[in-house]
C-alpha cells in the first residue's frame, strides 16, 4: 500500500510528471534554449494570444464560437485578413519556412483564375444541362475551356431551355447575361454591399471582384459580379444558401472533387498556367513562405496552347513552371530565398499498366529536369480508391528503374487520410512506410497505430498534416480534436503544417493553419510555431547545401520578425 503524500510532495510529483512529458515535445529544446529576445517575444505572444482567445473566441455566453472551431464558422466570426487581429497579424508576418503539401491546381485564389478568364478572348463555357432555373444552376456540371478562335460557339443562351447540353458558349456572354441573384446572399448578408470581402461584395468594399485588394469593377452590383460569385461557389467549398449543408466526409469529398473539373479549364491554358505559377510563389512569399513543393497532377496528357490547340504536353508544363519560378526569383531583390519544386502525381484509380506509363513519364521528366522533379505520389480520395497494395509491383519496379537510371525520386505518399480503422485507406500507412516514403501526406489515422508511429519517428519520416483541410473534409470537427496533430507533436514526431488545397478551402498560405493551432492549444507558443517552420525546411526534398541556404535565410527573416514584433508589442510586458 502506497504512503499518502503531503501537499508539497503531491505538487512535486505533478510538476515532475509535467516536466517529463514536456521534455518529449517537439518544441522542448527550442524553449530551453531561447535567446533573450525570443523569450520576451514568446511571453508577449502568449499574453496576446490568451487575451484574443478570451475576447473573440471564448466570450462569456457565446455558445457558437470557440478557439480552433470549424474554419468557415471561424471566418464568419472574423478570422483572417478581412478582420485582422494582433495575433493574426503577427502570424501572418512571421516566416513560415516551407509549404510541403499543396496541390498545384488547388493552390491559388480562384478569383485570380476568374480575372484571367475575363481577360481571355476565346474563353468558353458549357454545361450538361440548360442553366434555365435556380435548381439547374447548382445541379449542373459546368466546364470552362479556351477554344481556337475558329471553333464555333452556340448562339443560344446557356440560360435558355433551348440550350443543347454540352455545347460551348461564350464565357463573356454567359457572364454578362447571368440572370440569377448573388449566391452568397443570406439572412446574415441580405445585401451585396454587406458581404465580407471574401464573398464578392458589390459597392463599398475593397477586394470585391478581384484578388489581392483590387477594387470592385463597378460601384453597383451587376450580373457579371454575380456570375463571378457563382463560378467561385462552383470552385470552392465556401458555404452558400443554395447548397445543402455538408454533414459528412462523403458529401464533402463529392463537392470537393467536383471543383477540380471546373478549375481545370481555367488553369489549363498556356498563358494562365505561367501566370498562375508566378502567383503561387508571390502569394506564398506574401505569407512568409520561402519554399514550396507542389504536387502537380499529370493525369491528363495535354493542356491548351495560347492559340487554343489542346496539345501542350508534360515536358512543356514543366518548362513553363521553371520559367515562371525563375522569373519570380529574379524579381526578389532583397536577397531572400524563394523557390519551388514539383512532386509528380497521378490519381489512384489508374490501373497498373497505366501507372507504369506515368512512372516512366516521371522518370523521363526527372532526367530532363533533375533539379525540379523531387518526388512521386498517388493522390485522390483514399477511402473509395485503390490502395497502395494494388500498386506494389509497379512501385517496386520504379525504384529499380531509378537505380538503373542513376536518379533518386523519393516517394511522398498520401496515406491514412481516413477515419476508418483497419480499412484499406488506414492500411496504406503500412505500405507507405515499408516502401520507404520520405513523408506521409495527412496521416489522419497514424496516431492510433503505436508501432507505426514509433517507426515513423525512428525513421525520421515527416507527416504533412493539413488540419483545416482535414476539418473541412470531415475528418475532425475542430483543430483540437484532430486525430493525429497534437498526439504526434507531443511525441515529437516530425510534422509539417500544410494547407492542401487552399484554392478550394480558402486557407491561403499557412497563416490560417498556424493561427488555428496557436489559438486552440495553450501548449503552442510563438517558439513552437518557429520550430514547425524550421522543420518544414529540414524535410524538404532538396540537397543539404540548399537546405543550409534556406535555414540561414530563415534565421535572417526570423530575427527581423522578432525585431519588428518587440518594437510593435514590447510594451505589453510593461503593463
Amino acid at each position: 500500500m502506497s504512503t499518502p503524500l503531503d501537499m508539497d510532495a503531491y505538487r512535486q510529483s505533478v510538476e515532475s510528471l509535467k516536466a517529463q512529458e514536456a521534455a518529449l515535445r517537439y518544441d522542448h529544446d527550442a524553449l530551453l534554449h531561447m535567446t533573450e529576445d525570443e523569450a520576451r517575444a514568446n511571453a508577449i505572444f502568449t499574453r496576446l494570444r490568451d487575451a484574443e482567445v478570451q475576447a473573440r473566441w471564448e466570450k462569456e455566453g457565446d455558445l457558437d464560437n470557440f478557439a480552433g472551431m470549424d474554419f468557415y464558422g471561424a471566418r464568419q466570426n472574423g478570422l483572417g485578413q478581412h478582420e485582422p487581429t494582433l495575433v493574426w497579424d503577427a502570424i501572418h508576418r512571421m516566416p513560415k519556412g516551407a509549404l510541403l503539401h499543396c496541390h498545384f491546381d488547388g493552390t491559388v485564389d480562384t478569383r485570380f483564375l476568374l480575372e484571367h478568364a475575363r481577360n481571355t478572348p476565346n474563353m468558353a463555357m458549357k454545361a450538361d444541362r440548360p442553366l434555365s432555373s435556380p435548381e439547374a444552376l447548382w445541379k449542373a456540371t459546368v466546364e470552362f475551356l479556351v477554344l481556337p478562335s475558329t471553333q464555333e460557339r452556340a448562339a443560344t443562351s446557356i440560360y435558355s431551355n433551348e440550350y443543347v447540353a454540352g455545347t460551348w458558349v461564350s464565357f463573356h456572354t454567359a457572364r454578362e447575361t447571368f440572370p440569377y441573384p448573388h449566391p452568397y446572399l443570406s439572412e446574415q448578408y441580405d445585401q451585396e454591399s454587406k458581404l465580407p470581402n471574401y464573398l464578392f461584395p458589390s459597392s463599398g468594399s475593397a477586394s470585391a471582384s478581384k484578388p489581392n485588394g483590387h477594387a470592385a469593377e463597378s460601384a453597383t452590383f451587376d450580373s457579371g459580379l454575380s456570375f463571378d460569385a457563382f463560378a467561385h461557389a462552383l470552385m470552392t467549398l465556401t458555404p452558400h444558401s443554395a447548397a445543402p449543408a455538408i454533414v459528412n466526409s462523403k458529401q464533402a469529398w463529392a463537392k470537393f472533387q467536383s471543383t477540380f473539373g471546373v478549375i481545370a479549364g481555367l488553369i489549363g491554358y498556356e498563358p494562365t498556367l505561367k501566370a498562375y505559377t508566378k502567383e503561387l510563389l508571390r502569394s506564398h512569399a506574401r505569407d512568409g513562405i520561402s519554399y514550396t513543393e507542389t504536387r502537380i497532377n499529370f493525369l491528363t496528357e495535354f493542356m491548351v496552347r495560347a492559340d487554343g490547340t489542346p496539345n501542350l504536353n508534360h515536358e512543356e508544363w514543366v518548362r513553363i513552371f521553371i520559367e515562371a519560378v525563375n522569373e519570380v526569383k529574379a524579381e526578389t531583390t532583397d536577397g531572400s530565398f524563394v523557390d519551388a519544386k514539383i512532386i509528380y502525381t497521378t490519381v489512384r484509380f489508374v490501373d497498373n499498366e497505366k501507372l507504369r506509363w506515368y512512372l516512366e513519364d516521371c522518370l523521363t521528366l526527372k532526367k530532363k529536369f533533375p533539379e525540379w522533379i523531387v518526388g512521386f505520389d498517388l493522390v485522390g480520395h483514399e477511402d473509395p480508391l485503390l490502395p497502395l497494395e494494388v500498386y506494389i509491383p509497379e512501385l517496386l519496379r520504379f525504384q529499380q528503374r531509378c537505380k538503373e537510371e542513376g536518379v533518386e525520386i523519393p516517394f511522398v505518399f498520401h496515406a491514412g487520410e481516413t477515419l476508418e480503422d483497419g480499412g484499406d485507406a488506414d492500411l496504406n500507412l503500412y505500405d507507405a512506410v515499408v516502401l520507404g516514403t520520405k513523408r506521409i501526406g495527412h496521416g489522419v489515422s497514424l496516431a492510433r497505430h503505436p508501432l507505426l508511429t514509433d517507426m515513423v519517428k525512428e525513421r525520421d519520416i515527416c507527416v504533412e498534416i493539413c488540419p483545416i483541410s482535414n476539418q473541412i473534409l470531415g475528418y475532425t470537427a475542430s483543430m483540437s480534436s484532430h486525430p493525429s496533430l497534437l498526439a504526434l507533436l507531443h511525441r515529437n514526431v516530425a510534422v509539417a503544417l500544410s494547407s492542401d488545397d487552399p484554392s478550394i478551402f480558402e486557407n491561403f498560405g499557412l497563416s490560417y493553419d498556424f493561427y488555428q493551432l496557436a489559438i486552440s492549444s495553450k501548449s503552442t507558443s510563438l517558439i513552437s510555431l518557429a520550430v514547425l517552420a524550421r522543420r518544414s525546411l529540414k524535410y524538404s526534398l532538396v540537397d543539404e547545401k540548399t537546405k543550409a541556404t534556406m535555414l540561414a535565410d530563415f534565421e535572417k527573416r526570423w530575427n527581423a520578425f522578432l525585431a519588428w514584433f518587440l518594437l510593435e508589442h514590447g510594451h505589453v510586458l510593461q503593463n
